[in-house]
């Protein structure tokens, strides 16, 4: 039996996550925003996951871009209800990254790339 503890522990869920995605049985498409991407799941839980962007200038003023993959749960009406994001949990980014690969179907046009490459 799961104690509620390791259900609400966000590094439990990213990681149940991130294997259902891995194994093809999470559905994400792609949002209108750019780099988000989105799965409901059960008909009732709907997730997010998406890059927050933020530029900093470094010691020598130069202009750093840094990206934060968050992950969140909306409630039927929207509103995020539950957020987590990769500075807690650093696997968010490899779900992101796994969510858009389905999302794109990146390794099927990668497989279609390669064998038009091989008949050339």
């Amino acid at each position: 039996m799961t104690t509620a503890i390791v259900r609400t522990d966000p590094a439990h869920v990213v990681s149940a996550l991130l294997d259902k995605t891995r194994t093809g049985k999470l559905k994400w498409e792609a949002a209108q925003q750019e780099d988000t991407f989105h799965v409901n799941i059960g008909g009732h839980t709907y997730l997010r996951v998406f890059l927050v962007k933020s530029q900093l200038r470094n010691a020598m003023g130069d202009i750093e871009v840094h990206t934060v993959p968050t992950l969140n749960m909306l409630d039927e009406k929207g509103r995020v209800i539950w957020s987590v994001d990769s500075r807690l949990v650093s696997e968010i980014r490899e779900l992101h990254r796994q969510a858009q690969n389905r999302a794109d179907r990146v390794d099927e046009r990668i497989s279609v790339l390669l064998d038009t490459l091989a008949r050339m």
